[in-house]
């Protein structure tokens, strides 16, 4: 429901806050609409599109630049830390873990560095020879992320 209402304050928010340029007025400072620690999903970021979908966790809000700082957590860019503006990011659909529940892990243990190799997806040739970090085993797609 959150993702929901966020998407419709989004829309509503990019249609009032259209400004004349060059009219003189300056926008006020706004405030965190997402709090310190929270995740949400990266949307509509144009210059680097593989940001989009994925998982960051809030880690503070920079009023005077109009920019949150977040972390990537899990996938490519896990543990990279970027600024972003408030209409690149949603509320993720995704739920929270506990900090003491374990990810699951399936033949190859969560943490181990890995090489990826033999993708022949069109889209996900290009990861062939990319290293990374086996974050947990997704059961239902039986794969890992």
């Amino acid at each position: 429901r959150k993702v929901k209402e966020d998407r419709e304050i989004k829309q509503a928010n990019a249609k009032a806050n259209v400004m004349a340029a060059g009219s003189g007025e300056t926008a006020p400072k706004r405030t965190a609409m997402f709090k310190d620690g929270e995740h949400v999903e990266v949307i509509g970021v144009k210059s680097k599109p593989d940001y989009n979908g994925n998982i960051v966790r809030v880690l503070r809000f920079h009023s005077d630049v109009d920019r949150y700082e977040v972390r990537f957590e899990g996938g490519r860019y896990d543990t990279v830390v970027v600024k972003l503006k408030e209409e690149n990011l949603m509320y993720s659909s995704v739920q929270e873990r506990e900090e003491k529940e374990e990810m699951p892990e399936g033949e190859i243990p969560n943490g181990t560095r890995v090489e990826l190799y033999g993708l022949a997806n069109e889209m996900a040739r290009w990861m062939n020879g990319q290293k990374g970090v086996i974050v947990c085993w997704l059961k239902d797609s039986e794969r890992y992320e």
